[in-house]
Parts: C-alpha cells; sequence; structure tokens
C-alpha cells in the first residue's frame, strides 16, 4: 500500500470528520436561535378540511383559534398540509414539502416555475432571515437542496441549481455572496431575472415586479 495512497485516505478522512461536525454544529445552532410565537389571522389546509381562524404558531406546532375551534396542529401530524398567516401586513406560507423529507418549509419566493422554501419561520425575508442550511429550489418535478455533502460554496450551488432549472448562464462571480445573491431574487433584482426574460418590460417581468411574492 503506497504512502500516496495512505495520505489521500487520511485525507478524505479528515474532510468527512470536519464537514459531519460542520453540519452538527450548525443544525444545533439553527435549533437553539430559533425560539419564536407568531400569531395573526390565517388558514389552514388539512387534508380533509380548511379551516380560518386566528393561529398561534410556534416552534412545531400550530394552534387555530374561532369561534367553535380550538385545537393544536402539530407540524408532524400527518394531517397537516399547510398555512397561511397575516400579521396585518404580510403574509407567511407554510407547506409540507411530500417530494423531500416530508417536513414544513416557508415559502421564500413563487417565481418563474420555482418556489424557493426554507425551514426559517418568520415574516422576515431578507439576507439574514434566511436558513441557508435548509434552502430549497422546488420545480413541479425537482427538489434542488443548496446543502448537499459535497457543497462546498452555498452560493455557486444556488446560481448551478438557477442555471439547471432556467437554462441560463448566471455567473457566481457577479454576486458577493449567497446572501447577496438570494436578496437580489427577492427584490426582482435585473440583474437576476433578465437573463431569463429577454426584456424587463415583458408582460412577465413586469407581473413578478407587481408580485413581489410572498410579503
Amino acid at each position: 500500500m503506497s504512502y500516496k495512497f495512505l495520505f489521500c485516505l487520511f485525507a478524505l478522512s479528515v474532510f468527512c470528520t470536519i464537514k459531519f461536525f460542520q453540519i452538527l454544529y450548525s443544525g444545533k445552532k439553527i435549533k437553539a436561535h430559533n425560539r419564536y410565537e407568531i400569531s395573526g389571522n390565517g388558514t389552514i389546509d388539512l387534508k380533509d378540511s380548511v379551516i380560518n381562524g386566528n393561529l398561534i404558531i410556534t416552534n412545531d406546532s400550530v394552534r387555530i383559534i374561532n369561534k367553535t375551534t380550538n385545537i393544536s396542529y402539530d407540524f408532524s401530524d400527518p394531517s397537516f398540509q399547510s398555512l397561511i398567516i397575516n400579521n396585518g401586513e404580510q403574509n407567511l406560507k407554510l407547506y409540507r414539502l411530500k417530494e423531500l423529507d416530508n417536513k414544513i418549509y416557508r415559502l421564500i419566493k413563487d417565481t418563474l416555475s420555482v418556489k424557493i422554501f426554507d425551514k426559517n419561520i418568520s415574516f422576515k425575508l431578507d439576507k439574514d432571515n434566511i436558513d441557508y442550511n435548509n434552502l430549497v429550489f422546488k420545480t413541479d418535478s425537482k427538489v434542488f437542496e443548496s446543502i448537499t455533502f459535497w457543497t462546498t460554496s452555498t452560493k455557486k450551488r444556488i446560481v448551478k441549481i438557477l442555471n439547471t432549472i432556467w437554462h441560463t448562464h448566471l455567473n457566481p462571480k457577479s454576486f458577493k455572496g449567497k446572501e447577496d445573491l438570494m436578496n437580489r431574487i427577492i427584490d426582482n433584482d435585473e440583474s437576476i431575472y433578465p437573463a431569463v426574460l429577454p426584456s424587463k418590460k415583458s408582460a412577465h417581468f413586469q407581473k413578478i415586479n407587481n408580485n413581489k411574492a410572498p410579503t
């Protein structure tokens, strides 16, 4: 057995160990950071019914209250499918992604045949309030995760996903980082969408600018 082979084996084991603890630490940090209680008027979509009322969302459940109902649903409950809640200014939309891990995700953006999700349950939509470790891009037929075992750059991974979906040639070097890239996507920035749409004056481009969803 050559020294070169042993060195490669050692390097691979070190890389795997570092990656494991990075994932473990980031998961713990996110879990500890996201302690929340969100309330507002909204709708819960269950497998066999739709209920409207006042919603109170915590880390792992939602309570709905109206004239006839006062009941909680765990997000792990398979009957729970989705919800929309409004705090008077903004909408928050949560969905169960059966195509991925059957967990609850927040809809960040729905535009040009791609829906972008994360697990940060918050009304705030900006670069500092995105769960990059659970960022997901979904089309009608495929789900792309921004973080995989082999991901070394989240920014490059996101650009690669968008280029695959939109058949474009976005350049990772055009963006300062993953935060800059996501802000531009959320804000319908011209540096993103002209690459997909020939003219920003087109009806489609005007439509996405008039509907900066979700807000």
